[in-house]
């Protein structure tokens, strides 16, 4: 991963896919309403947006806060230093996943905006071709997906399982940052705030059970959602092996 300094010396630009000529000027909206080849609808989910060039088709997601203090700063984060940056720690993250090759979002690059004591962040990644969240398949109204694979639950544990033995802590591991493809291949994505770390079942167990949460949460904000019991023990099956 190569870093940057652009003509402002408050703002960090780092580089993990050196065949893609990314600039600063990348990570503004100005820049792609005059660049995109084709327009892609965004997520839904407001700091997220998808863009589509000559280069390739990209995922650019700006780091937001959650919780209680997203109430005061939404999108402000205390400035420790340039390797402990948000982007900085995800970018070297993801391609630590690439080097095991885990199925992850290939990284592109990540920016700062240091102002005082305080930064701004985003980070972009190569969009997974043909993916959906899993979400969107348990939400029959969501999206047609008859002449989409059916859900393998035994292959969703069982690639969370290739991501822990990796050592890959993913914190926030919930039903709309695993993804399924066309070809029956899954992926997690989104690892803002997750570390690589000594394989260990405490942590581990930790991740699962937010995952747990996270489907028993949607079932019960829609009647629709298609999610039981056994889909969560197959789900362990492939965990466990």
């Amino acid at each position: 991963m190569q870093e940057h300094q652009t003509d402002n010396p408050n703002t960090h630009l780092f580089v993990s896919d050196l065949t893609i000529p990314v600039t600063n000027t990348w990570f503004t909206p100005d820049f792609w309403a005059q660049h995109q080849d084709e327009a892609m609808p965004a997520s839904g989910r407001g700091s997220v947006n998808f863009v589509k060039t000559q280069n390739g088709r990209f995922v650019i997601r700006q780091y937001l806060r959650g919780g209680l203090v997203s109430k005061f700063s939404h999108d402000r984060f205390f400035f420790m230093g340039a390797k402990r940056s948000r982007p900085y720690r995800e970018l070297a993250l993801l391609n630590y996943m690439q080097d095991q090759k885990l199925p992850a979002p290939i990284p592109v690059a990540g920016i700062y905006h240091r102002q005082g004591l305080s930064y701004t962040a985003s980070i972009m990644t190569h969009l997974i071709p043909n993916a959906k969240e899993l979400f969107h398949f348990l939400m029959p109204t969501e999206f047609d997906c008859r002449e989409w694979p059916k859900i393998n639950w035994h292959a969703i544990g069982s690639t969370i399982r290739r991501f822990h033995d990796a050592g890959i802590d993913h914190v926030d591991l919930n039903c709309h940052n695993i993804m399924l493809d066309k070809d029956n291949r899954i992926w997690l994505i989104d690892f803002d705030k997750c570390q690589k770390r000594p394989p260990n079942k405490h942590w581990q167990r930790r991740n699962l059970n937010r995952l747990q949460r996270s489907f028993n949460k949607e079932a019960l904000k829609h009647s629709t959602f298609q999610y039981d019991e056994q889909d969560w023990n197959t789900l362990l099956e492939g965990y466990n092996g």
